[in-house]
């Protein structure tokens, strides 16, 4: 089964930082593939250890240069959650705090975030970090420990007669290619 998806500009830079912050968590937290970004659904406790990746809000600063220059301030937030039936002493903060590192490490190896290519993103800064005591019925404790990142990022307008918006348009290719493999194909493309 093939899926073609076809849209007429670039991505918004939120949803290229959202899903760059989530590999980089893939990759480099205990908690591998339990990363989520802006899940729609609330967690079921049977999910939990997992880490949750979303926006809260963006600050803009607007330059009157030409093309206009957008500086942004992106509030984003990693948080991770841990359930336990009994707290053992320091147990949860001892995860939570590891984790914490973990994130810290991530986030913190290139103030790019790995996106130097796309010469966008200026710089990552840890703002807070807030530990919440989750309650639910029953004997198992949870607690989520929030990390607020503050990404500076820079955008311009473009006009959507000029060369850059024609090289923005592009089609994706996701299928399968049999014994279960998975094939992927990003082509730049013009729409007509």
């Amino acid at each position: 089964m093939s899926i073609i998806a076809l849209q007429k500009q670039q991505p918004h830079p939120r949803k290229i930082i959202r899903n760059q912050v989530k590999k980089l968590m893939r990759e480099n937290t205990l908690m591998s593939q339990k990363w989520f970004c802006s899940r729609p659904h609330p967690l079921f406790l049977q999910e939990i250890p997992c880490g949750l990746i979303y926006f809260i809000d963006e600050n803009n600063d607007v330059k009157d240069t030409r093309p206009k220059t957008y500086y942004r301030t992106l509030n984003l937030v990693t948080e991770v959650q841990i359930r336990q039936e009994t707290e053992i002493e320091n147990d949860m903060d001892d995860w939570l705090d590891s984790r914490s590192f973990e994130i810290e490490a991530a986030m913190m190896n290139d103030r790019f975030l790995g996106l130097g290519d796309r010469n966008f993103v200026q710089d990552v800064s840890l703002s807070r970090t807030q530990c919440v005591q989750i309650q639910y019925e029953g004997d198992a404790d949870v607690a989520s420990l929030r990390m607020f990142w503050e990404i500076t990022y820079q955008t311009q307008s473009w006009n959507p007669l000029s060369l850059d918006e024609f090289l923005r348009f592009n089609a994706e290719y996701i299928g399968q290619v049999g014994n279960g493999a998975r094939a992927e194909d990003h082509v730049t493309i013009r729409e007509e």
